[in-house]
């Protein structure tokens, strides 16, 4: 008898990054010193003066960036995930798939033969499942052979191909992978194997290992966290978890009349969600949005500094739980979300952290200066910067600078107008 299992379809998630926009850079105004820099005018204009005062121009127009945004509690990638079947239950679901028989290999050891385009890691990842089910009691033991007439026999083919190894098994053009196997009362004679090349190596990575559980006699569960789960929304890892570890040595161990897995292990987690961002894949966290690339023989590199979800779905080189980005006219600026004495402190062109501060948000404006300690305008074409003067307090310096802090002083305001003495 020919039973067939397959590796359902599974493409990395596309993303691409997607920032929060400041349509325009604050520009830095100057006198009358007097008023709020942070309000926003529709553009540039010009006052008289009172007499025996200086020339005075309005604040330059300032323009209020979008409202950053509040991190999501949750990330918008995948479903949570939900309840699934123990390995009892799961066990029963197997061999559901041969009317309630357990169908499997009667020999001690096993050969596995390959053919095809397999990549140096499609080779990894085959010894590396070999080596995990030979640290299993009962189960045969696995050895890769270099002939081509394996017990199972495994190929690395594009699809239009795979009827030529798929006797008696109808291809589906749906799915990464499909084993077969043949069968006389329940004891497997021989299995082959097909992975679709055209699917990229991560994927590949899982069917592999998917289909050599296939091959060895198990068909599919619906624990969305396990190898042998038959849906499309899984779990991008390919190491062997535990649980289905025990559900392949049970498959294995000598039973009586009624099968006893002997552990209700749960249905685990799904860890990651797989997406492809700029060409490469990422697997982000399920539940969190701190997002790894992936190594085609370890899995995520977890040792690595992530790169971060946003909560718009794109991703970004920063935290969005700490900071936000906004797109300016003089380049993207990073911004702290937690305020000191109402502000926020920036950094134009920053990627993960805003160390030495170079711009402040007070919420509706990015400025140049902190707008706490210090007042910019335009007087006579010029930026001009001077320190925050006290009401009633003494004229404070200012400069013609482009810088955040004063180092001389070319002018003196009282908060209203510049003089030219202190």
């Amino acid at each position: 008898m020919i039973s067939s299992h397959e590796k359902p379809r599974r493409d990395a998630r596309t993303r691409t990054t997607t920032l929060l926009v400041l349509i325009a850079f604050v520009g830095a105004a100057c006198a009358p010193l007097g008023g709020d820099t942070g309000s926003s005018v529709p553009s540039p204009t010009t006052e008289t003066a009172p007499t025996g005062a200086p020339d005075v121009t309005t604040p330059a127009e300032t323009t209020a960036p979008a409202t950053p945004a509040t991190p999501a509690t949750q990330p918008p990638f995948s479903e949570r995930q939900g309840p699934g079947p123990g390995t009892e239950a799961a066990f029963d679901e197997l061999r559901g798939a041969e009317d309630g028989r357990i169908v499997r290999w009667r020999r001690p050891t096993l050969t596995v033969s390959v053919s095809g385009a397999a990549t140096i890691d499609d080779l990894a990842t085959l010894d590396a499942a070999i080596a995990a089910f030979a640290d299993l009691p009962g189960v045969p033991k696995i050895v890769r052979v270099d002939r081509a007439d394996g017990d199972i026999d495994v190929n690395f083919l594009e699809k239009d191909r795979w009827a030529e190894k798929m006797e008696g098994v109808d291809v589906d053009d749906t799915v990464d992978g499909q084993a077969r196997y043949v069968h006389e009362d329940g004891v497997i004679r021989d299995a082959t194997v097909v992975v679709d090349t055209a699917s990229n190596q991560y994927q590949r990575n899982r069917t592999i290992v998917h289909e050599m559980l296939h091959a060895l006699g198990l068909g599919h569960h619906s624990c969305r966290g396990g190898l042998l789960y038959g849906g499309d929304e899984y779990d991008p890892q390919w190491d062997l978890k535990a649980y289905d570890a025990l559900l392949l040595q049970a498959w294995y161990r000598e039973h009586g009349d009624e099968p006893d897995v002997g552990v209700d292990l749960p249905c685990p987690e799904v860890e990651w969600d797989s997406i492809l961002f700029e060409g490469r894949v990422l697997w982000c966290r399920t539940g969190g949005r701190d997002c790894y690339p992936v190594d085609a023989r370890t899995g995520a590199l977890t040792n690595e500094a992530p790169l971060w979800l946003g909560v718009d779905g794109g991703i970004s080189d920063y935290d969005p739980d700490l900071f936000v980005k906004f797109r300016t006219e003089d380049g993207d600026v990073l911004c702290r979300l937690a305020t000191v004495d109402g502000y926020q402190a920036c950094k134009l062109g920053a990627l993960r952290v805003v160390d030495d501060a170079d711009r402040w948000l007070d919420g509706t404006t990015i400025y140049d200066y902190h707008p706490g300690t210090h007042i910019a305008r335009f007087y006579e074409g010029r930026r001009l910067l001077c320190e925050k003067p006290s009401p009633g307090g003494p004229r404070t310096p200012c400069q013609f600078t482009s810088e955040a802090v004063l180092t001389s002083a070319d002018l003196y305001t009282d908060g209203q107008f510049v003089y030219s003495e202190p």
